[in-house]
């Protein structure tokens, strides 16, 4: 979401500097405008990479392997917040106790499959209290008292 709006906003940019500029050098501000604009896309990516893996207990964890369980936690329809702080207090063997906790919306089946798989219980759940917290003010909670 952040690289579409960045990309939007650099597309509307374009007429302002190609008027003010002109072409050629125009042209070489888009070029750097396109790198410094991939180097924030490689950039977020490995810092969203490295604090779901730290949410997780998981320092180690594989691109593709955390791309399996977000696409898994997605279909569940879990609240991230609640999921990952019962997680923390969860045993390898209370997956299903887990599930009981968050009332997940959706199908659980491929999330229940990555926990059993890959979270074997060699998680750090003391680490995983620093990064997952036990309370978050939530919007339409926020909304309420400042609206009403």
């Amino acid at each position: 979401m952040a690289r579409f709006n960045l990309v939007k906003l650099a597309t509307s940019l374009v007429p302002l500097i190609h008027k003010q500029l002109g072409e050629d050098e125009a042209d070489s501000i888009l070029v750097e405008l396109n790198a410094r604009l991939n180097i924030f896309t490689a950039r977020y990516e490995s810092e969203y990479h490295q604090l779901i893996s730290a949410k997780l207990g998981l320092p180690n964890l594989s691109p593709d392997v955390l791309e399996s369980f977000l696409k898994a936690l997605e279909l569940a329809r879990i609240d991230y917040t609640l999921f990952f702080r019962e997680l923390c207090d969860c045993e390898s063997d209370d997956i299903d106790g887990l599930f009981e906790r968050v009332e997940p919306a959706g199908d659980t089946s491929q999330l229940r499959e990555w926990l059993m798989n890959e979270y074997s219980g060699v998680h750090d759940q003391e680490a995983m209290k620093k990064v997952n917290p036990r309370y978050t003010l939530r919007n339409r909670y926020k909304n309420c008292v400042l609206f009403f």
